[in-house]
């Protein structure tokens, strides 16, 4: 988890010089891993998304597209589910959403943020807003000017050191590892919901525990009732909970022949 650089060592220097991160061993290479493992989730939430409109990945990919922010995807594929899944997978599909969020807002902070480092502090990058760094170069170009209120000469304005934040090697590394974990949670979701349910697919995700500490979150939010809570349960050697073999989109009453479950 990143720590605010004053935290860390208040005299360190900070710097933004592109030759740092050229190395491929530098910290920056576990950062720039994590972004491309995202843009891989982000291909299976769009695949799910088609998936559910039974439409076409490119016509789905279309739809998908016009929504600029994940926040706007997530509602929107969320929404979708609500319409056309059984409550379970639905459940499913959010408290995936919910596990995976910290590794999400990771990754937008590696592709959004401005990346320094400290010679000061080894084997770490630094994050600082654009927003920070936008303001800090306006007021050294503008130079020293009287306030127009106090006359009180203004000089450049120091960078807020409280919004820079240190990423050290292990934060790095801990961030790569919850984006991968990420990426099976997805993959085997896209297994489960929208086409012929996998039911090893099932299980494994099931038995994740930071997908079942997500749903058991959901379950208390919405006081769910004894016959969900079987069906999001840990499966150990049970069989599946009742409903889970149903067809996906039964209630719509079309196709169901191509959308069966198969208990394993």
């Amino acid at each position: 988890m990143s720590t605010p650089i004053d935290h860390v060592n208040k005299s360190a220097k900070i710097l933004f010089v592109g030759s740092y991160f050229d190395d491929a061993s530098s910290p920056a290479a576990s950062m720039m891993e994590t972004i491309a493992t995202w843009s891989y989730i982000q291909s299976n939430i769009t695949l799910i998304f088609s998936r559910m409109l039974r439409a076409d990945l490119s016509v789905g990919t279309a739809l998908f597209d016009q929504f600029q922010t994940a926040q706007a995807r997530r509602k929107a594929i969320i929404a979708t589910s609500k319409t056309v899944l059984p409550i379970w997978q639905t459940l499913a599909l959010e408290a995936v959403f919910d596990a995976t969020d910290k590794s999400m807002k990771a990754r937008n902070a590696f592709a959004h943020q401005i990346i320094g480092y400290s010679p000061d502090i080894p084997k770490a990058i630094l994050l600082v807003s654009p927003e920070e760094v936008t303001a800090v170069e306006v007021s050294r170009r503008t130079g020293p000017h009287p306030d127009t209120k106090s006359g009180e000469l203004l000089t450049a304005k120091p960078i807020d050191r409280s919004k820079v934040y240190v990423w050290t090697t292990e934060d790095l590394r801990s961030a790569l590892l919850e984006a991968a974990a990420a990426e099976l949670m997805f993959e085997l979701l896209r297994h489960i919901v929208g086409h012929p349910s996998v039911e090893d697919a099932r299980r494994e995700l099931w038995e994740m525990d930071a997908f079942q500490d997500s749903v058991q979150k959901l379950l208390r939010q919405r006081k769910a009732d004894a016959a969900l809570r079987a069906q999001m349960a840990r499966p150990g050697d049970a069989p599946p909970a009742p409903g889970i073999s149903r067809t996906w989109d039964e209630s719509l009453g079309r196709d169901t022949t191509r959308w069966h479950y198969v208990d394993g």
